[in-house]
This record gives structure tokens, C-alpha cells and sequence, in this order.
């Protein structure tokens, strides 16, 4: 259950909504929760786990690093972030990161603007879908 009013969001915890695939997303803030300013999500990446490389032309990540040790690839750069880092990727940059530790890493993810995160939502149903669909054949 999440308590709102008219200066306060609260999501208590266990009380988000939460998808794995590799990766196990706890969404605590989307886009209705903001009038549209940001999502927030909390993101378990395991051992040598992470995204693909990629570029946002529209959308804003920031990360920051609660539990773990990352590889950050920011184009052809690379460098380390462990717990307590913030990484800022802006819009048009090539970036990944993974987890270069031997336990999982926690990360705090925002994303603006808050429309994008619905893409966890809407690709996590697909990854579900997907396994369904495997398992019945």
C-alpha cells in the first residue's frame, strides 16, 4: 500500500512492485506517483550481471550505488564504482555497467523523465510471457 497526501509519498518496504529477470527491478515510484517527474527503482544485479550497452536520446539515468562494486563503460571509457558512488549518464552516451563482484549489487536507479520507467513494467510482462511460453511447449 502506498500513503500519499499532499506532501508525502510513502512506499513502506516490501510493498513495491517488484519484476526479476536476470536482474530483480523493485519499482518504488513511477510516474503516477509524481505528476510525471520521475521513477525510482531499487535494482539487485547479480555477479557479472548488467545491461547492454545502449543510448538514451530521450531519457535520464542516475544510479546510486548502495551495496557492490561496478565496471562503468561510458563510450570507449571505462572506471570503477563501488558503494556510495552516484553515476550521472546523460542523454545521448553509450554506457553499461557490470558487476564486477563476487555478491550482488544494489542500486538506487532514477529516471526521468518518469514515462520510461513503464518500459520495466512493460519489458518485465514480456519477459514473463516469454518464460510462460517456454515452459508450456
Amino acid at each position: 500500500m502506498i500513503i500519499r497526501n499532499r506532501r508525502i509519498t510513502l512506499v513502506p518496504p516490501n510493498k513495491d512492485k517488484s519484476w526479476m529477470d536476470g536482474d530483480q527491478i523493485m519499482c518504488k515510484v513511477v510516474s503516477e506517483d509524481q505528476l510525471g517527474g520521475y521513477s525510482v527503482f531499487e535494482i539487485i544485479v547479480p555477479p557479472q550481471g548488467g545491461p547492454p550497452a545502449q543510448i538514451h536520446h530521450w531519457e535520464k539515468e542516475a544510479y546510486y550505488i548502495l551495496e557492490g562494486e561496478l565496471l562503468v563503460q561510458e563510450g570507449d571509457r571505462t572506471f570503477s564504482a563501488t558503494a556510495g558512488s552516484f553515476i550521472d549518464f546523460p542523454q545521448g552516451i553509450l554506457h553499461t555497467f557490470k558487476n564486477v563482484g563476487a555478491t550482488p549489487a544494489k542500486l538506487l536507479a532514477i529516471i526521468t523523465p518518469a514515462w520510461y520507467g513503464k518500459f520495466f513494467e512493460e519489458w518485465a510482462s514480456q519477459q514473463r510471457k516469454s518464460r510462460r511460453l517456454r515452459l508450456v511447449r
